[in-house]
């Protein structure tokens, strides 16, 4: 996510000197509030090969006060370095970098330009003078290149229409210098501690600018994907090459149209306002300006309102000077580094030459040995590894051809190098070597593994020749003779390597196969003594399934059926698993076949006991019925005495019992018949308890009128009575005579009516009040 900014007036300390600076409304484009800056002024300077800082530069450096991020611009000269900066800046011409329009370089040493943002820091331009001009040495450059590179945040490479490799060359051999004169300048104790410094500085990020660039890339390719390949495509020097992304913090690149395309545009691309400019450069200098400012570590707050672009990211590690004080202070200790020899010097072009064939003297050595040697690694069909003495010897031999080669090809140089070179390639010849002998060795270790292999998949082959099932003692012995005539072929075949870990793992192997198949024949043999034990439940099934269907058996029928039908079932068992009576699983098998057998006979008891239970009752409900149209036509005879009427119930009951003994006698030994017969009981009861109440209840009905009848009598006469036991006498008369009258027959119900009449007598007289007399009086009359 882009951030955008506000430069705001620079924030002066006492005594800062006062700068020229202009306040324009747009700084960089869409970046939003008026900003502050300086006009370029020069910082390093330099006689014949020695810099020289400007004491007003350093005073001017030295008065900023704010954190400071750094960006420099370096490469050739007249590749448009200073053009560049100006249109990062977007700068009026007043305040820009001056920009050549000559054959003659323009910028000379190290110029300064300085933007002041809000957020109280500061942002420095670096236009540097170019590289390879006619009036300087390599020397020079090196100087001004580590001067640019040790004190930016951000580095940007500039140069024109592609990358060549004499241009990455040339680069690397100034990044390295670079790198070498930053670890001798690691700055002494006291200087650091002085200067508050921890570590070496760092390099910053590299960004590789192509101007004038209108090529295509291969599809799929982006700038940096070029960069790299191009990077990738250096040659070596024997040795491992350092290359630009190993010095810097990161590498990218970012190619530019042309800014203009007509010659007289070209030559004033300084007073081309922004719309005047391509849209193809416009549009990558926006990239770019995205890129560079995204890895400053500027603290800043956010415009009140984003614009349509944003130029600096916010980043919380701060920016990489503390002050102008602290750049000027490590700025005068590397002009000083660079001015007392503590940069190296650049070798001759003979010594180069000389050193780029021993180069290749050594790199067609290594290449020859590293042939020689693997033709030791073909191994086929036909060739097999080699052993460990034979690779020995093998190599020796390839390093005696490459040796020779190396001699032939430096015939008649110098023999320190050549010297120093063979003591280098002999180290790489025994850190080859290793690594060949090693991967020698993984070729037996696959040759053994392969091996092992073939030996495991012609052992399956075999076991798949077995029939199944078997008896297991039979298939164990015969696959045994096959495990180990396989193992001593293999043996015999890998004993001139050593293999014992190959062999042992080839040995698990197969008897991982010698155990699946004793498990897939147990498999077999269940399966034999599954279908044995399905057959004879089947045939059990069979033999006792319409035993009960025509209703229920006596418990004596159904076990002989049952006898019968499992003694078949079992002849069954051991007909069908004849074969298997001698393995370990076919008791187990019988027994759950027994089992098996015994559940569904369970299973028959239970149904049978069902049907006796629904047989029985059905009886009972007809022995009810029966009971029960018995006692409706006794009931029409009520009331009766309680002993007669008891003892018709009691006949009509024995004889319902009776008759459901006899028509369930069969099942008298199952308990639920026991069951159904002792609920008929306690249902003729209840039909008994029935009929009594009812009995009851029709005498009640009966005697109702008579006794109220002897109460109105007992009315009439009590004046009459003047005892009480006289009076008793006569209540019971009148009750005995109405219940009599009441009665059909009188003398038939005289044992029920003497009871009736005694009751009235001594309840319900002695409750009324017809008498006088205490009723303790009148409880003691007798009848």
């Amino acid at each position: 996510m882009n951030i955008d900014f506000e430069f705001n007036s620079l924030h002066s300390s006492p005594g800062q000197v006062e700068m020229e600076r202009e306040v324009k409304p747009d700084l960089i484009p869409g970046v939003g509030e008026i900003s502050t800056y300086e006009k370029p002024f020069q910082l390093v300077d330099a006689q014949d090969d020695t810099l020289r800082i400007l004491p007003e530069g350093l005073h001017q450096l030295r008065s900023i006060v704010q954190s400071i991020d750094v960006i420099s611009v370096v490469g050739p000269f007249h590749s448009g370095k200073s053009y560049l900066l100006n249109r990062i800046m977007n700068c009026d011409r007043e305040y820009a970098f001056e920009l050549g329009y000559t054959v003659d370089p323009t910028t000379k040493g190290i110029w300064m330009q300085v933007a002041y943002l809000s957020g109280g820091s500061a942002v420095a331009f670096l236009d540097t003078e170019g590289f390879a001009a006619s009036d300087r040495t390599a020397d020079y450059d090196a100087k001004i290149f580590s001067l640019a590179a040790l004190l930016s945040s951000h580095l940007i490479y500039n140069s024109v229409r592609i990358i060549d490799a004499s241009a990455v060359e040339y680069l690397e051999l100034l990044a390295r210098r670079a790198r070498l004169f930053q670890m001798k300048t690691a700055l002494s104790d006291s200087t650091q501690n002085r200067m508050n410094i921890q570590k070496p500085i760092a390099f910053p990020p590299l960004t590789w600018v192509v101007e004038d660039f209108f090529q295509d890339f291969p599809e799929g390719e982006t700038p940096k994907m070029w960069l790299d390949r191009v990077l990738d495509a250096q040659p070596s020097d024997g040795a491992e090459r350092t290359s630009l992304r190993d010095i810097f913090a990161s590498t990218d690149c970012f190619p530019l149209f042309l800014p203009a395309t007509s010659s007289s545009a070209l030559r004033a691309l300084d007073a081309l306002e922004p719309a005047e400019l391509t849209g193809e450069y416009t549009e990558g200098l926006s990239s770019l300006r995205d890129h560079l400012t995204s890895s400053l570590h500027v603290l800043r707050n956010p415009p009140a309102q984003e614009t349509d672009a944003s130029y600096l990211a916010q980043k919380t590690s701060g920016a990489k000077w503390t002050s102008g004080t602290h750049m000027a202070a490590i700025l005068e200790l590397l002009v000083d580094a660079a001015n007392t020899n503590k940069m190296d010097s650049i070798p001759s072009l003979w010594t180069l030459f000389l050193e780029r064939q021993v180069s290749q003297a050594t790199e067609a050595a290594k290449v020859i040995f590293d042939k020689e040697v693997r033709t030791a690694l073909d191994v086929s069909d036909y060739l097999l590894p080699l052993t460990e003495s034979e690779f020995t010897e093998h190599a020796r031999k390839s390093a005696q051809v490459a040796y020779k080669l190396f001699s032939d090809l430096l015939f008649g140089t110098a023999s320190a190098l050549t010297s120093n070179a063979t003591e280098v390639l002999q180290a790489v010849f025994d850190k080859q070597t290793g690594y060949f002998a090693h991967e020698n060795q993984m070729l037996v270790v696959e040759f053994c593994r392969k091996e092992g292999k073939r030996v495991v998949n012609e052992f399956k082959e075999k076991l798949k020749a077995y029939s199944l099932p078997q008896a297991e003692v039979k298939l164990k012995a015969s696959m045994k003779a096959d495990k180990d005539n396989a193992l001593t072929s293999m043996q015999e075949k890998l004993k001139k390597y050593g293999a014992g870990s190959a062999l042992e793992s080839t040995k698990a192997s197969l008897l991982n196969h010698f155990n699946e198949l004793v498990t897939t024949n147990q498999g077999e043999i269940d399966k034999v003594l599954d279908a044995a034990k399905e057959a004879a439940t089947v045939l059990y099934k069979k033999l006792t399934k319409d035993v009960i269907k025509d209703g229920p058996i006596a418990m004596e029928t159904l076990e002989d059926v049952h006898k019968k039908a499992e003694q078949e079932a079992t002849i069954k068992f051991g007909t069908r698993a004849e074969l298997m009576k001698e393995e370990k699983t076919y008791k187990g098998h019988e027994a759950q076949c027994q089992v098996e057998i015994h559940r569904r006979f369970e299973k028959l008891k239970t149904q049978n006991k069902k049907l006796v239970k629904d047989v029985c009752s059905a009886k009972l409900s007809t022995s009810i019925s029966q009971l029960e149209h018995d006692l409706h036509r006794l009931a029409a005879e009520l009331p009766m005495e309680e002993q007669e009427l008891v003892q018709s119930v009691m006949q009509r009951i024995d004889t319902a019992l009776a008759d459901f003994d006899q028509k369930t006698n069969e099942f008298k030994k199952f308990p639920e018949r026991h069951e159904v017969r002792t609920e008929l009981e306690g249902e003729c009861n209840e039909l008994k308890l029935q009929l009594q109440e009812e009995n009851v209840a029709k005498w009640t009905r009966v005697v109702k009128k008579p006794l109220h009848r002897a109460r109105q009598l007992l009315e009439e006469a009590k004046g009459n009575f003047y005892v009480g036991i006289s009076l008793r006498r006569q209540a019971y008369r009148y009750a005995d005579e109405e219940i009599g009258t009441a009665l059909k027959d009188g003398l038939k119900h005289k044992a029920r009516r003497t009871p009736l009449a005694l009751t009235f007598a001594n309840r319900h007289l002695s409750c009324s009040a017809l008498v006088t007399v205490p009723e303790k009086h009148l409880s003691c009359v007798p009848p």
